[in-house]
């Protein structure tokens, strides 16, 4: 590999699994409800998910799913938009594909959002209809109730295992014909963005993701997480393999269940992973199942993946994706690990890295940093925006994201371009102060944020910690403490991290608390 190389990572291995030894099926069908259709066909009996002691088929979920598309064509004609909420249940799935079975194209909504949140999603997805299950309709009932909208709802259908309830939002907006579903962005940089999907973006990401981890043939894909996320969905009902529900709030009690239900691939958030790690009766834990354990969305501490490596004795895999591709680019797999990195690029995505500055994607040389482009099939087909969507155009897509690709083609991402800060003429990332911190034996989480300062002064690095050292609430005398702190102008102890409904922590909040507590000059 040259200095520059062509500086694009790809995936390394066309058609064959990292995990299992046998090829993915290559059929791809043209929109993304046949994937329940093809899975019924290769075995309409076989588990499709398990929760519990309690089994569904396949053919269970086809059921409900032509019932579901029934019920949308009678109170939702035509195409427009639907909003599907994201309960860890069973029936979320056949919602999901009955949905875009019915024509319509689906937007899953995080039931742990505050209410003002999904106000703001529904007004910006505008909605004909919204499905639900049983167990999350109350609390969207309640959530509907504190924004005023209750008077949106025009009528209350049951659908086997929910409600449909149809809305009064007006002209359904302007998408491409091939749009297949709607995924609203985290709002942690910002008001949430609504990202339109075509068949195509989701349907290869499915092979993507059931590509790099070996799906095909595997014991089943355990979902440790509050809510579904349509990735694991699709790359698990492309596979034809099931899909275990453990959403326990204790994450022990997940990792168990799902080895008890003999699931292979295990999936969490970043923030339950470090509770795993934390947990004192961890280390006892043993595993007979497992094969692997998935963490995205945000970085997990190095402290914690070797913990939970070393204990589970099964690789703790880092994968990297946004909103606006599909969610995954990149991931470790057998071949491609190395612990802070998020490893190499999915089947069919090129990524490199170019200068800050440089609006073009020309590519710095291997290992040095700057901000993270990516091409592929999974890059969204635009923002839906008012009354349409916004195309993005074709080639290289910039992430926002700061990183660098090894001279092995593994990607590191070490934080968000927004969130670099200039000290003395350096760009220092807040990201990297964190992982400087977090390594320290005595801090148990931390984040480290830019806090601009009043009259245009200089941004001041302010650094959270939660440990047992000190007492919640002090602020750490910096000449005073052994914490890796050179970077940092104030550290301050803290009970806890305030977060934003999908587990990442909420830096708004944080600078919003140093500038209340005034940081020192």
């Amino acid at each position: 590999m040259g200095d520059v190389m062509d500086d694009t990572m790809r995936w390394p291995a066309a058609g064959r699994s990292w995990v299992a030894a046998e090829p993915l099926p290559e059929p791809r069908p043209a929109e993304v409800d046949t994937l329940l259709t093809e899975a019924v066909r290769a075995g309409a009996d076989r588990p499709a998910v398990r929760v519990g002691a309690e089994t569904l088929t396949f053919r269970d979920w086809d059921d409900v799913a032509s019932s579901a598309a029934k019920a949308l064509g009678t109170a939702a004609p035509g195409r427009g938009v639907v909003g599907l909420v994201a309960d860890l249940d069973p029936v979320f799935p056949a919602y999901y594909y009955g949905t875009i079975r019915s024509g319509n194209v689906v937007a899953p909504i995080n039931p742990l959002l505050p209410a003002p949140a999904v106000a703001h999603v529904l007004r910006l997805a505008m909605p004909s209809a919204v499905l639900v299950s049983d167990a999350g309709l109350d609390a969207l009932r309640a959530k509907l109730a504190d924004q005023g909208l209750l008077d949106l709802v025009q009528e209350e259908i049951r659908v086997d295992f929910g409600r449909l309830l149809r809305l009064r939002t007006g002209g359904a907006p302007a998408l491409p014909d091939d749009t297949a579903a709607l995924m609203f962005t985290s709002g942690s940089t910002g008001r949430a963005k609504a990202v339109a999907y075509s068949h195509r973006n989701v349907l290869v990401n499915a092979a993507q993701l059931a590509d790099a981890h070996g799906l095909a043939g595997s014991g089943g894909l355990a979902h440790s997480r509050p809510i579904f996320y349509p990735m694991h969905m699709n790359a698990a009902v492309l596979a034809g393999v099931r899909q275990v529900l453990v959403g326990h709030r204790r994450v022990l009690d997940s990792v168990l269940a799902a080895d008890e239900a003999e699931a292979t691939h295990l999936y969490s958030l970043p923030v339950r992973l470090e509770q795993l790690a934390a947990d004192p009766a961890f280390g006892s834990a043993r595993v007979r199942h497992l094969r692997m354990v998935g963490s995205g969305s945000t970085a997990l501490s190095e402290k914690a993946a070797t913990r939970i490596a070393s204990t589970l004795g099964v690789p703790c895999w880092q994968g990297y994706g946004l909103s606006e591709t599909t969610s995954l680019v990149s991931t470790e797999r057998a071949g491609h690990e190395r612990i802070g990195s998020v490893g190499a690029p999915v089947r069919d995505v090129a990524v490199r890295v170019a200068a800050l500055d440089d609006p073009t994607a020309e590519p710095v040389p291997t290992g040095a940093a700057g901000q993270v482009w990516v091409a592929g099939p999974n890059v969204m087909q635009g923002y839906l925006d008012g009354s349409g969507v916004t195309a993005v155009g074709p080639g290289w897509f910039p992430t926002g994201d700061y990183g660098t690709v090894s001279a092995a083609g593994l990607l590191t991402v070490i934080d968000r371009i927004g969130d670099l800060v200039r000290k003395g003429g350096a760009v220092v990332s807040p990201s990297s102060v964190r992982r400087r911190l977090e390594a320290h034996p005595d801090v148990a989480e931390c984040e480290v944020v830019g806090v601009p300062a009043t009259g245009g002064g200089p941004v001041r690095l302010a650094g959270f910690v939660r440990t047992a050292a000190a007492t919640t609430g002090a602020t750490v005398n910096l000449s005073g403490t052994d914490l890796p702190t050179a970077d940092l102008d104030v550290l301050t102890v803290v009970e806890s991290l305030p977060r934003l409904a999908n587990g990442k922590v909420d830096k708004a909040a944080l600078v919003a608390l140093a500038q209340h507590n005034r940081l020192p000059a």
